[in-house]
């Protein structure tokens, strides 16, 4: 049986280039969809002789070359009246290159760069539309029929211009467009020509009629119907229509590729920051090691990009995937075909897990072969196909885990079906049992059902409906019942699906809580202190009811005041502020409240700032405490100290307070002449062994050593020398004191005359 498949038309290619690997590559991607034929050269000049014996459907060409550049080697052709369609696929992208490229007849220019998948999938695109564009200018020479039909099959956008307006439209120009035939036809052909370029096309076509030799290639921007810009490049022929001349125009979307193009002239910064604003993830990994990553991808990942620069990139692959990735990174480096997109998991710095999905191309990095990787976050969209996948297990797993009790009954009064937790509560012993019994003999008022589920059929659904319901031993538990009636195509009630669930903890607790808030309301009356809440504001918003007792204000009267009211001195609850915005908090702040009366009362002020749940700031709460008694008691401390420090400096004696090591803490008047110290202040930190003879020195310690044994006074004569120099002998009279907190001896001294006596140790 003949087969009806048609064998698909393979085209001859020549494609000229001194790198033998990129033409190697080029080869095998160009070959791969089986519509191409690749002869290959390393120079123009070796191509040159060649065709001389051969023809090929199209010539690939490197611009920059030994010897003999791209265009030189197009210029040669054409010289020849070879008409061969011509590609220059070069890394130069000077402006003046492409011009002169165009301008020597070249069909198409083409930059390399990039993935190679792309770049060689665009470099095939070309070629075709040059072969194709070839195909067609020998055809449109036989007649206007063929033009015709030619442009409406052909891949590209082709229109026909004369008297400047269009005679003919494809449906590529029609889609490119954006405007139907009929808004075309007859219609000025700058029509959709972006204002800043319709003048030179116009002029260029005027004279190109005219018969002026002008470039046939043309980049420039339309504007579609819908307004949106695109870049078209333009190719045209000078034919004859309907016996007059005429424009034959082939265009070709290069929107893309501009905005690639002016990427790549603005320089490698400009390429940089195309990488690092793309919207995924792109890094290239060579021999295992990250060697460069855009911001996206350290978004992605977490690390930043001092991390992940010249590690392994395996750091951030989740361990169960990375067997695969480096798998598929050697066989593509060494030139196995493997799939070049596929999804793994990325494990981020915190620990989270992250699906993307990857994109691979070989590049040459540094002169040796990596990778290039495009990752995309695909979390939501697998999380969404997991969902979709398990979704019947994760109702089934809701339904039979869930703490609530769920259920599904008929409108027999039977259930359908529920989970353990339903037929548990029910102290059923098997879901055989619930099964079997009537749905109404589980609430603990039966009578209550009919009228529940008419309220459920009218409204469709109830939400957390109190109901009773009764155990299987007689006993009753609150609850509450969300339910929703599923219909038939009718209307009527097909079941009812629900879930209970028990409130009886929660109702003990929110007695235990009202029980709470009763006693803290018992507390919170009785409070000795006043307790007080203002919002940001200084607005009283609490007060505590001991506010009467203490200012004789009622809350009242108070609440909703400025907490300066009650101060006697304004100022004070700025200062109360600053440290609190400082520390957060104010401990026993002394003010004076101003009473209802008018009088006045020392207060001790404790406070706290306060927060919204959210943090914001509340307010301020704290305690307000009387301490009137404090401070009588203080005053007669002072009072009482000033007396006892001048009846001290003015005693005949000398009086004279150490440490149990001697240090001098206090003395008087009469101890500092004693001594023959300047005064007290001389005296005080010395020790008083300075003054203590040399004969008299053990006895004192030993003195010592028996009071802080346990003796509470001793009595003895000592042998002094004073600061001066002078013979001092004095009694003295010793006794164990508390001072300032801690253990003291105070001395009394009266100078004599005479030798040392020991007297020896009152206990």
């Amino acid at each position: 049986m003949m087969s009806n498949t048609s064998t698909p038309t393979i085209n001859k290619i020549l494609y000229v280039d001194d790198d033998p690997g990129l033409l190697e590559i080029g080869k095998i991607f160009l070959e791969s969809n089986g519509t191409l034929s690749v002869t290959t050269y390393l120079s123009a000049s070796a191509a040159l002789d060649h065709l001389n014996s051969a023809s090929y459907d199209a010539i690939v060409s490197d611009f920059e070359m030994p010897r003999m550049n791209g265009i030189q080697f197009l210029k040669n052709l054409r010289e020849r009246d070879d008409t061969t369609p011509f590609i220059i696929f070069t890394g130069r992208g000077r402006e003046e290159v492409v011009i002169d490229a165009l301008n020597s007849g070249a069909d198409f220019y083409l930059q390399k760069g990039g993935a190679p998948t792309a770049q060689f999938a665009e470099l095939e695109h070309k070629i075709l539309h040059a072969i194709s564009r070839k195909r067609a200018d020998l055809a449109l020479k036989k007649s206007e029929q063929d033009y015709r039909k030619l442009i409406e099959h052909a891949g590209e956008a082709i229109f026909v211009t004369q008297d400047e307006l269009f005679k003919l439209v494809n449906p590529q120009l029609i889609s490119l467009s954006g405007y139907s035939e009929p808004e075309l036809l007859n219609q000025p052909f700058t029509r959709f020509v972006h204002p800043d370029n319709a003048g030179i096309l116009l002029d260029n076509y005027r004279k190109r009629m005219a018969g002026s030799n002008l470039p046939t290639h043309y980049i420039f921007r339309i504007i579609r119907k819908d307004e949106t810009i695109r870049w078209v490049e333009l190719n045209v022929v000078v034919i004859t229509w309907d016996e007059r001349p005429a424009i034959l125009n082939f265009m070709i979307d290069i929107t893309d590729r501009k905005l690639a193009e002016d990427a790549l002239k603005e320089s490698e910064e400009r390429y940089r920051h195309l990488i690092e604003h793309a919207g995924e993830g792109i890094y290239v990994v060579q021999d295992e090691i990250l060697q460069m990553v855009n911001p996206q991808t350290t978004a992605l990942s977490g690390y930043s990009e001092q991390e992940l620069l010249g590690k392994p990139f395996k750091n951030f692959v989740h361990p169960a995937d990375f067997g695969v990735l480096i798998d598929r990174f050697k066989r593509r480096i060494n030139g196995e075909t493997v799939p070049s997109r596929y999804p793994f998991r990325l494990s981020r710095k915190d620990g989270t897990i992250k699906w993307v999905e990857l994109s691979v191309v070989t590049i040459k990095w540094n002169d040796a072969a990596a990778t290039l990787n495009y990752v995309t976050d695909i979390t939501d969209r697998k999380l969404a196909e997991d969902a979709l996948k398990e979704s019947e297990e994760q109702y089934r797993l809701f339904f039979k885990t869930s703490q609530d009790s769920v259920f599904i009954s008929g409108t027999d009064g039977k259930y359908i079906d529920f989970n353990d937790n339903l037929f548990e509560r029910l102290g059923c012993r098997s879901r055989e049992e619930a099964l079997s019994i009537d749905v109404a003999s589980t609430y603990a008022h039966p009578e209550e059902r009919a009228p529940f589920l008419e309220l459920v059929r009218r409204e469709g659904y109830v939400r957390e409906y109190p109901i009773a319901f009764r155990k299987r031993d007689g006993t009753d538990f609150d609850t509450l019942i969300s339910i929703v009636a599923r219909k038939n195509p009718d209307g009527s009630t097909k079941a009812f699906f629900g879930t209970v669930r028990d409130i009886t903890e929660r109702k003990r607790a929110e007695a235990a809580l009202k029980e709470s808030e009763e006693r803290y309301r018992t507390i919170f009356e009785s409070f000795e202190d006043l307790y007080y809440q203002t919002d940001t504001n200084g607005i009283i918003t609490i007060l505590s009811p001991s506010l009467n007792r203490l200012t004789g204000w009622t809350g009242e009267e108070l609440i909703g005041e400025p907490i300066t009211k009650i101060y006697a001195n304004p100022e004070d609850r700025q200062i109360l502020l600053n440290e609190l915005a400082e520390k957060g908090y104010v401990r026993d702040y002394e003010v004076l409240l101003r009473k209802r009366d008018g009088t006045e009362t020392p207060v001790s002020l404790s406070a706290n700032r306060i927060f919204h749940p959210d943090g914001s700031p509340s307010g301020v709460a704290g305690i307000i405490r009387d301490i009137t008694r404090r401070k009588q008691a203080e005053d007669a401390l002072r009072e009482s100290e000033v007396k006892f420090r001048s009846l001290v400096d003015h005693a005949l004696e000398a009086i004279m307070i150490t440490d149990m090591q001697g240090k001098v803490l206090f003395c008087n008047n009469a101890a500092a002449r004693t001594v023959d110290a300047e005064n007290c202040e001389d005296l005080i930190s010395r020790n008083v062994m300075e003054v203590i003879a040399p004969e008299s020195r053990a006895d004192v310690v030993k003195d010592f050593e028996e009071v802080a044994r346990g003796h509470d006074a001793y009595i003895a004569r000592y042998h002094l020398i004073s600061l001066k120099g002078r013979d001092v002998f004095v009694e003295s009279i010793g006794r164990v004191i508390t001072y300032e907190g801690r253990p003291a001896d105070i001395i009394s001294l009266r100078e004599v005359a005479g030798q040392t006596q020991r007297t020896g140790l009152t206990p």
